[in-house]
Parts: C-alpha cells; structure tokens; sequence
C-alpha cells in the first residue's frame, strides 16, 4: 500500500511541474564511492549513473541506477546492484552551495556463482540519503552524499551531473 502511495506521489508531482512553463530542468549524473555492508570487513567500490527532473527549486524527482559491490566470501563472487526512484529536497547555503535530502525506493539485486552455478535473490525497501551540492555554473555541478540502501548498508559517493 505504500509503495502505491509512494509512486501515486510521484506521479503527481512530475504532472504538475510538467504542466507549469520553465519551472524545472532535467539533469543527468555519474557517480562513484564505496559501499559498506555491516559485519563484512572492508569497503568495496560502488559506480553508477542517474537521471532527473527539478520540478522546483527545491524538489526534484531521480531515478538511477548502481553496482553497490562486487565482493568474494569463502569463494562465492557476488555482484550487488541498486535501481531507486526518488524525492530530493534542497535547501540553497549560499555560495552556490546547497544541501539535499533523499527519500526514496528501491531495489537491490544480488547474484552470485559458486562453482559454475548461479543464484540470484533480490529486495526491495526504502532509500534514504543526505548529501551537499556545489553548482560550478549554471549546467554543471558535483555533489557528495551518504545513502541507506538497506538497513545494513552504506554508500559514499561523489558525483558529477550535468543539467539540460
């Protein structure tokens, strides 16, 4: 029931900035960081990409995409990924810096292979994630933030988005 709430939100918000003339930018993005999953030692390099709509100053609508990890335990390779929609919010710091909040949803998917067979298992729960943007200019910025996939994970990642 949420998640139709959740999508039924969204849908909502992206018809009314569309129907309002010159009131967003759409904006695309390449990010790379590293995950941590609680009770595994070490970091692991996480890269993805994303797309969005600024529906006003200080809300936009993203969707994207992203490796979390990719990690061996006791000789299983496993490969974790991240498809997410989400609200962010904005709140302009002056200086051409901002600072931005994530609420969102998504999906992680694992797959793994033990001696040629494969396995796959995937979930799905909210995202939630805090960052700070700085605007280079008008059509380019970078941004760092933290995320929470899932409740025993965490991502830091650095940015770069262009906006068209």
């Amino acid at each position: 029931m949420l998640r139709k709430i959740f999508v039924a939100a969204i849908a909502s918000c992206t018809m009314n900035a569309f129907a309002a003339d010159n009131q967003g930018n759409f904006y695309a993005g390449l990010d790379a960081g590293s995950s941590k999953i609680n009770d595994l030692s070490g970091r692991m390099g996480s890269v993805g990409g994303f797309i969005g709509y600024q529906m006003t100053k200080s809300l936009s609508v993203e969707g994207g995409y992203r490796r979390l990890a990719t990690l061996e335990l006791l000789g299983v390779d496993a490969n974790l990924t991240q498809s997410a929609i989400s609200l962010i919010g904005t709140t302009d710091l002056g200086n051409n810096f901002d600072f931005f909040g994530r609420v969102g949803y998504n999906k992680i998917a694992a797959s793994a292979e033990y001696s040629g067979r494969r396995g796959s298992a995937s979930d799905s729960g909210s995202l939630f994630g805090i960052g700070f943007a700085y605007n280079v200019n008008t059509n380019f910025s970078v941004r760092l933030e933290a995320q929470r996939p899932a409740k025993d994970m965490t991502n830091f990642s650095a940015a770069m988005i262009w906006k068209f």
